[in-house]
């Protein structure tokens, strides 16, 4: 059993359960490589005796076969390949750095999300040094600065 058959086997799921294809070309392309596929297993047979030409053919159906397989995980999963390279780009990103991004929850009914407000720090602790307002009644009103010189 090689990759071909459980590429046709979902390709019937999705015939039998259709709502599971999320993008129509993608899942027609796929069916389509998966002909060509079949085609050519058949060519390659009939040329089992020059190698050299079987084993090219080998190659491209096996390049098919991935090409048929990433086109079925895109159309199950409805995204383009442009989003699932995205995807798969931010994910080697978070296994190499680790989720540096806080999650953010939208919620299903169209509520706009709440906003958290930031959370107030408490003011530092001042500390006071008592100072007399009115100097005392019995001194002078200045204090000397410099001694006058002789």
């Amino acid at each position: 059993m090689d990759l071909t058959t459980p590429l046709i086997a979902f390709l019937f799921v999705c015939l039998i359960f259709p709502k599971i294809v999320r993008n129509r070309p993608q899942f027609y392309i796929s069916f389509a490589l998966l002909v060509l596929i079949l085609l050519l297993s058949i060519v390659a047979r009939i040329f089992h005796m020059h190698a050299g030409f079987a084993y090219f053919l080998s190659i491209i159906i096996d390049v098919l076969r991935l090409m048929v397989f990433i086109l079925l995980v895109l159309c199950a999963g409805g995204l383009s390949l442009h989003e699932l390279s995205g995807e798969v780009f931010r994910s080697f990103e978070v296994m190499r750095r680790g989720e540096t991004e806080k999650t953010v929850i939208i919620p299903l009914t169209g509520q706009k999300p709440r906003v958290k407000e930031p959370e107030e720090e408490p003011e530092p602790q001042r500390q006071s040094i008592d100072t007399p307002t009115q100097p005392p009644p019995d001194s002078s009103s200045s204090l000397p600065l410099e001694e006058p010189r002789q």
